[in-house]
């Protein structure tokens, strides 16, 4: 919740877990391994996306639902109908 609150200036709480996404990629000989947490996460009561600030890392952010994702990140596509399943069974 801090890593969203730096990047996004918003506070959030998470409702549940979803999992734990592994995976790898290599680029210029070298080899690195993301493990990504998903969580289904809401906003702090009296947060409001209005106020969303964006951190200097990111120059900006849109909203997606789940046909949508593979479009912003086609490596995540692999993962659409974990992340489906995950939240239907929420």
């Amino acid at each position: 919740m801090r890593e969203y609150l730096e990047e996004t200036g918003l506070r959030v709480k998470i409702k549940k877990p979803l999992g734990i996404i592994s995976w790898g990629y290599k680029r210029d000989d070298t080899e690195y391994h993301v493990a990504e947490n998903i969580f289904h996460m809401e906003l702090d009561e009296g947060e409001k996306l209005e106020n969303l600030k964006l951190s200097p890392d990111h120059d900006k952010f849109r909203w997606v639902n789940a046909d949508e994702v593979k479009e912003v990140n086609p490596m995540v596509e692999e993962r659409r109908d974990w992340l489906l399943k995950s939240l239907n069974d929420y």
